[in-house]
């Protein structure tokens, strides 16, 4: 038990070095292999963005390695390699997400568990599958008690910094580091994390690099964390620490208090595994629509008028109008989009951002009809509840309010449309799986504790290189 006066930081450290793979709750075991099975299927459709591409070509241009890059025959250095495969698992904001963190927990902590399984080997020590997803729980775990105990809204990207620290949790736990070590990463990557609301606030594509800046932070924090620099011992609570400056406050007595289930799956369980290619504060009025459709057709033929209530940081984050010059990635972030989308094409998936559809006339027309009202809950934070009401041209209206959206613990996404989102994303890849290979993969994960070496997901995730493909 740390004395009373240890930092945040060495408490957490403390706790990654004792955390056990018998710890963990036999139903996050189970859903931390859904989450990667998940992302893996994100990087795959991911790696297909001609971005992504680009970004590889940059990346090979710094040098090569002997990490593996998801979807790909290319090698390079851990930390690059981290910053291509997380801005790949980030780029079609299709991953994984902790409603109560505001964090993307799985997106840096997996490419950096897998660039380290991929060291130990080659340093002689083979990680099992049981290795990997016992780091990626303490990773998980870890990013998302970060983000939990964060009390004012967003002004750093706290998806992406938050997971720095995941990564060096993750890390350690795969390397079965000593608290003293950990605590130095840690306090590196305080220095590393990085990455403004500004990308965000303007929609750019940016956003997905900062994730993967965040990843190759904690990877560089890691490598750095034997040479004696005495970095920070007050990550999370010091003047100048996470809690202080990168956010605008937090609550360490509430942080402190979660380091104890660090390492059960407590917020692995907590996470949000998405049904829309979209930012997630877009996914409760999605859902919503999704329902009412149910009852009755939404068209644009058949819709006057739609109100859609949510939260201030929901209204903040994705209440951007639609516009004739947007990116991708702002259509990404716009209720409105996604909303006039629905009524055109009937449903949200990776197709609702096809350059077609982006400079489709109707969209601007029919987001008009889309008004967005804050409602405060007395929470910044707070992702629900979302309500929608619908005015029909003959004069008839419903609504319907959302407190769970479709993802979230409380309202899974049913199991097979999960391995349908995989299947899909896995056919995406710039190198498209085959059948075969993804049935292959999927039937890896699903025995991941069996799983003798852990590398072998990353050799199981190449298709045909030989005719690669992109989009934009």
């Amino acid at each position: 038990m740390p004395a009373k006066h240890s930092s945040a930081g060495q408490m957490l450290a403390e706790r990654i070095a004792a955390s056990r793979f018998e710890d963990i709750d036999p139903k996050a075991r189970d859903y931390a292999r859904v989450l990667i099975l998940d992302l893996l299927g994100n990087g795959l459709a991911g790696s297909a963005l001609d971005l992504s591409v680009d970004l590889l070509e940059t990346a090979r241009g710094w040098g090569g390695g002997d990490i593996p890059v998801w979807g790909e025959g290319a090698l390079l250095s851990a930390p690059d390699a981290v910053l291509v495969n997380a801005h790949r698992a980030h780029c079609l904001e299709f991953d994984a997400f902790n409603e109560a963190a505001v964090v993307h927990p799985v997106t840096v902590v997996l490419p950096c568990a897998l660039a380290m399984v991929t060291r130990l080997r080659a340093q002689g020590r083979e990680v099992s599958g049981r290795d990997l997803v016992h780091a990626v729980v303490v990773g998980v775990d870890t990013a998302s008690a970060v983000g939990i105990a964060a009390t004012e809204t967003l002004r750093f990207f706290r998806p992406a910094t938050a997971g720095a620290f995941g990564g060096v949790a993750a890390i350690a736990a795969l390397a079965g580091w000593p608290a003293e070590r950990t605590l130095n990463a840690m306090g590196l990557a305080l220095g590393f994390a990085s990455g403004t609301m500004q990308a965000h606030e303007e929609g750019s594509s940016a956003m997905a690099l900062i994730v993967g800046m965040n990843g190759r932070a904690a990877m560089t924090a890691a490598d750095l964390s034997l040479v004696d620099f005495h970095p920070p011992r007050a990550v999370f609570e010091g003047r100048f620490g996470f809690y202080n400056v990168i956010e605008a406050g937090g609550d360490i007595d509430a942080f402190r208090g979660a380091i104890p289930d660090i390492g059960t799956g407590r917020n692995v369980l907590g996470t949000a595994i998405k049904p829309y290619p979209s930012g997630r504060a877009t996914h409760g009025a999605t859902y919503a629509l999704e329902q009412l459709a149910r009852r009755r057709p939404l068209t644009a033929e058949t819709v006057e008028h739609l109100l859609v209530e949510v939260p201030p940081l929901i209204a903040s984050l994705v209440g951007r109008p639609v516009v004739a010059d947007m990116a991708v990635n702002y259509a990404r972030l716009s209720l409105p989009y996604l909303a006039a989308r629905f009524l055109l094409d009937g449903g949200i998936d990776t197709d609702s951002f096809a350059p077609e559809r982006m400079l489709d006339p109707r969209t601007l027309e029919q987001s008009r009809k889309v008004e967005i009202r804050v409602k405060d809950t007395g929470d910044p934070n707070a992702f629900n509840p979302h309500e929608v009401t619908v005015r029909y041209r003959d004069g008839a209206s419903d609504s319907l309010r959302v407190d769970h959206v479709l993802g979230a613990p409380d309202c899974p996404l049913p199991p097979e449309r999960v391995r349908e989102k995989f299947r899909r994303n896995a056919a995406e890849a710039r190198h498209p799986l085959a059948p075969a290979q993804i049935a292959a993969l999927e039937a890896m994960v699903d025995g991941l504790e069996t799983l003798g070496s852990a590398e072998a997901l990353v050799g199981a995730m190449v298709g045909d290189i030989s005719g690669p493909k992109g989009h934009g």
